[in-house]
């Protein structure tokens, strides 16, 4: 960096390539820089100066010589601030490049971007580039003309037009007109009372007097959206949209007829939207907040202080949704138009219709107009009350009560696990259909209403149909006799009170009946089932396995075959009495119930307990067998088969061409414990009932399964021998010449008996 001095004569002054300072001084002469970022201070006399390349400042205090000026390449500035020029004298033009004086006198600027205006008021014209434009002292006119300007009036009266571009005016000390132009302009009119028109498209105007106007008198023909930021109370004029308040004074702020956002600061601001649409936000502080009329959206991200919002007349939401609260909290209640907290806090919230909710789980409560209410994040509590309303839980899992069934509501859970709730209401009796699956709630006479992204539903009092979806749904019914289907889904179906009926599905089902007799309906799944002594029902075909609790009926599918009721994991001392012609089925001597009676439609099958099984059939071919214990059986018509397991069991086959089937020498054992078969009727060799003995070994000394041999009523010889006298079949199947089991033919039928012939009346 070089410092260059020039004399009182006429010198030629050149600079470096570093960043310079050349002083003229007194007389004319010519100062020219090479290269740098420079300042040249011309001096007095005529001088000619060149700033070269780099962003230079040439200094111009002795206007009277008709000086010549080039700013050289760069972002260049003349610089008059050492000058104090008589207000109205004076003329800077970038745009021709000249410096005049109403006297006549000229000095040529060229290439110059920026300007420093004198100490006194003049005129300073921009050219067609980005000018930084400043006034200092004095009451300046100033105009950037095209380009993204920066304009400064400093001191003074100043009169500052931006023209086109986004230019960015600071009025300064003084009582300064701004006029923005085209584009995106700030305007800022500093201390004072200023008055400032931004023009067309998104102005932004800065305020800080109530003196201060900022209005759109010269047009916005382009439109846009204007917003003055203001540190005092401030009222929007025609044809501005915004206003924000800043610092943290009480202060208040006035929207217009346009649909405006209005902020307050942290201080207690009191804020009217009137006409049009507008939000309004209070921020910090005890707000008072007014949507006037319009469909108004009043925020509130600081509850702490007791606001006071009213949404004025329309169609109003109060909107909580930059908010977080503790889930279970908070209440925001439309009816009462209060919202509180836990802690005691409230604030109050009148004329609003609409709801946003916290990123929190709250409680949301409509009012009797039609309402919208969005519970966001949380769990929330949503109750729209009367009226058609519009609710949306959001993200979490959420619980929509519906208490007013006749307008049309929609719901919708949004993500999580979410719940429709008609626990509130009396539907009558077989009037209302809930499902989940299609989205629709319906009343027989056609009222119906939207139910979207749930998974869960109370239930009303009265009795209804509930349709689940495919996912895991938990269903209760509550009061009335209601029809419960939970669709596909490992589902939890509870009935409630009422006498309630389960419409089984796909899935692994916990099905509890409640109070009332309840009945789980299998008759339409095409599957057979068995039911167990433990309440499980297991759904053939892969359909999956329902527990029972409290449920009194089980209707099998007529039309498949195999439904069996399947007892043998029933408590110890547990029996069962079942009687497939009456539909009835009692388990006996439960530990702390006694008797549980049952109704058990459209099953084939019976297998008993290990206690003592009373076990009749119907007119199907039905295998029933006692399992343990004494039982009693009866096949009654049909072609049963009917094994008695261990113990002394009285079977009987009734009508029809039975199988009575023993599978171990200890199903039947000699003497007093031996088995007592009733009616038996072999027929000859014709069809007839059977004693199949097929899967007993007849001779435990030798490997494998041996087949018996029949030798009449004659007295045992060795080991697989079958003996018939008296009325008494008998068997040996080890070395001794007793016998190992017995089975009594009550009668004394006849038997016919030969070894692979398929009328035999003993399968060997």
């Amino acid at each position: 960096m070089a410092v260059i001095f020039g004399t009182t004569n006429g010198d030629l002054l050149s600079g470096t390539s570093a960043n310079d300072s050349i002083f003229g001084w007194a007389v004319g002469g010519n100062a020219n820089s090479v290269s740098g970022n420079d300042t040249i201070n011309a001096g007095a006399g005529a001088d000619s100066t060149n700033g070269g390349t780099g962003n230079d400042r040439i200094i111009d205090t002795d206007f009277v010589n008709f000086d010549n000026h080039n700013g050289g390449s760069g972002t260049d500035t003349i610089d008059y601030s050492g000058i104090t020029f008589a207000d109205g004298v004076v003329t800077i033009n970038l745009a021709t490049s000249v410096t005049s004086v109403t006297g006549g006198n000229t000095e040529t600027i060229t290439s110059f971007e920026n300007v420093e205006g004198s100490q006194g008021g003049e005129t300073i014209i921009g050219s067609s580039v980005n000018n930084v434009l400043n006034g200092n002292g004095g009451n300046d006119t100033i105009d950037g003309g095209d380009g993204n300007d920066t304009l400064n009036g400093g001191s003074g009266n100043d009169s500052l037009v931006g023209g086109s571009g986004n230019d960015s005016l600071v009025g300064g000390i003084g009582n300064d007109t701004l006029r923005g132009g085209n584009g995106n302009d700030t305007l800022n009119g500093g201390t004072g009372n200023d008055n400032m028109d931004g023009g067309d498209n998104d102005d932004l105007y800065i305020v800080d007097s109530i003196f201060d106007v900022a209005s759109e008198v010269f047009g916005d023909a382009l439109g846009g959206v204007d917003t003055v930021q203001s540190s005092v109370t401030y009222s929007l004029s025609a044809n501005l949209e915004n206003l924000t308040l800043t610092g943290s004074a009480a202060i208040n702020g006035t929207g217009n007829a346009r649909n405006n956002v209005i902020n307050g600061n942290s201080g207690n601001n009191v804020l009217s939207g009137l006409d049009g649409n507008d939000t309004i936000n209070g921020g910090a502080g005890a707000d008072t907040t007014n949507g006037g009329n319009g469909n108004d959206r009043i925020v509130d991200t600081d509850f702490v202080n007791f606001d006071n919002h009213n949404g004025g007349a329309g169609i109003d939401t109060i909107d909580y949704s930059g908010i977080t609260f503790a889930d279970g909290v908070v209440t925001i209640n439309l009816a009462t138009g209060v919202t509180s907290v836990s802690n005691g806090n409230t604030e109050t919230i009148s004329n609003f219709e609409n709801v946003e909710g916290s990123q929190g789980g709250e409680t949301i409560i409509g009012s009797s107009a039609t309402n919208v209410l969005n519970g966001n994040g949380g769990n929330d509590t949503i109750n729209g009350g009367d009226g058609a309303d519009t609710t949306n839980g959001g993200s979490g899992n959420d619980r929509v009560i519906d208490t007013d069934f006749v307008n049309f509501d929609v719901h919708n859970g949004g993500t999580g696990v979410d719940t429709i709730d008609y626990s509130g209401v009396t539907f009558a009796a077989g009037a209302v259909t809930i499902n989940l699956a299609t989205g629709v709630t319906s009343v027989s006479g056609g009222n119906t209403e939207t139910i979207l992204s749930f998974e869960n539903v109370e239930g009303s009092q009265g009795g209804e149909t509930i349709i689940g979806s495919s996912s895991n749904n938990i269903i209760n019914g509550n009061g009335g006799n209601d029809t419960i289907n939970g669709g596909g889904g490992n589902d939890t179906l509870n009935g409630g009170a009422g006498n309630d009926t389960f419409i089984a599905s796909l899935g692994n089902d916990s099905i509890n009946g409640g109070d009332g007799v309840d009945t789980a309906n299998y008759s339409q799944l095409n599957q057979s089932i068995t039911l167990s002594g433990v309440g499980t029902v297991q759904k053939a075909g892969g359909f999956g396995q329902d527990q029972l609790f409290k449920v009194e009926n089980v209707i099998a599918n007529a039309s498949v075959a195999n439904n069996t009721i399947d007892a043998s994991a029933s408590l110890p001392g547990v029996s069962i009495t079942v009687n497939l012609q009456t539909q009835s089925l009692a388990a006996n001597n439960v530990p702390g119930l006694g008797t549980l009676s049952f109704t058990a439609v459209n099953f084939d099958n019976v297998i008993g307990t290990n206690a003592n099984d009373s076990i009749i059939g119907d007119g199907q071919n039905n295998q029933l067998s006692g399992g343990n214990g004494n039982d009693n059986i009866n096949g009654g018509a049909g072609n049963d088969t009917i094994t008695g397991g261990n113990g002394t069991d009285v079977l009987t086959g009734g009508t029809g061409n039975d199988v009575f089937d023993f599978n171990s020498i200890t199903e039947s054992q000699p003497g007093v414990l031996r088995d007592v078969i009733n009616g038996f009727s072999g027929n000859g060799f014709g069809l007839g009932d059977q004693i199949d003995l097929s899967t007993i070994d007849a001779n435990t000394l030798l490997a494998g399964n041996q087949a018996f041999s029949f030798i009449g009523a004659g007295a045992f010889t060795g080991a697989g021998q079958l003996r018939y006298f008296g009325g008494i079949l008998q068997g040996n199947v080890n070395a001794g010449l007793a016998a190992d089991f017995e089975i009594q033919l009550v009668g004394t039928p006849a038997l016919s008996v030969a070894a692979g012939l398929a009328g035999s009346d003993i399968i060997l």
